[in-house]
């Protein structure tokens, strides 16, 4: 009897466990501005000129802090995690914005002209460990004539499902552009360039394959190197 008694209460764990909800991931509520724009020669041959620009963000936001520069462009590439938009807004009223701005001049190629891209990326789970990765692509999909916002998802999910699970790749995710409503965000984390360079000589990315989502999309793509500076 004891024995039967302990299997059923065994039995009742296993099936009340199974039955209790799972938890649901919890959704990351910041929001990421990304900002890159060419960088000065003096920055791509030392970036530690880019420290002032840290020291005055550490001030702005609790969050992750990632800076660096372009893989195959000599862009800087900034990421900072705030709160929400608005967090970001209300900074740059604030007297230490125009402190970032004396420490962003030097790190322009053409200080007249600086040619920036700033927008704000949301997430639904936290991406962090892909700008940790050893490159990551961060890439725009605008849907072309005649095809729509769902369409450029499509392509997004037929390249996860070809890069998943392979050992070069750390992980993906897909967002949202607050400025940019009409794309799609794709974040990629790459173990290695070299690696990443391997991989893609493997019949995996082909460019037929690249060739077919052409068709659909239009796409813009940035390699980075960063590191975290918070």
């Amino acid at each position: 009897m004891a024995g039967l008694v302990s299997a059923s209460n065994s039995n009742w764990a296993t099936m009340m466990a199974a039955a209790m909800p799972k938890p649901a991931v919890k959704k990351d509520e910041k929001s990421y501005e990304y900002c890159s724009w060419p960088a000065s020669e003096e920055y791509v041959k030392d970036q530690s000129i880019g420290n002032g620009i840290w020291e005055t963000m550490k001030k702005a936001t609790p969050h992750a802090i990632y800076g660096g520069i372009g893989v195959d462009k000599p862009e800087l590439r900034i990421i900072v995690a705030w709160d929400k938009t608005d967090s970001h807004t209300a900074f740059t009223k604030t007297p230490e914005y125009a402190v970032l701005g004396s420490k962003v001049k030097p790190t322009f190629a053409n200080p007249a002209a600086p040619g920036m891209y700033m927008a704000h990326i949301h997430f639904e789970e936290d991406p962090t460990k892909l700008f940790d990765a050893g490159v990551t692509e961060i890439v725009r999909f605008t849907p072309k004539e005649g095809y729509t916002l769902d369409d450029a998802k499509a392509v997004v999910k037929s390249i996860q499902a070809k890069i998943s699970g392979r050992p070069v790749n750390v992980g993906s995710q897909v967002g949202t552009i607050e400025e940019e409503p009409e794309k799609v965000l794709f974040l990629v984390g790459w173990k290695s360039w070299e690696e990443y360079q391997a991989f893609r000589k493997e019949p995996v990315l082909t460019e037929d394959f690249f060739a077919e989502i052409g068709k659909k999309v239009d796409i813009a793509i940035d390699y980075s190197y960063l590191s975290k500076k918070q």
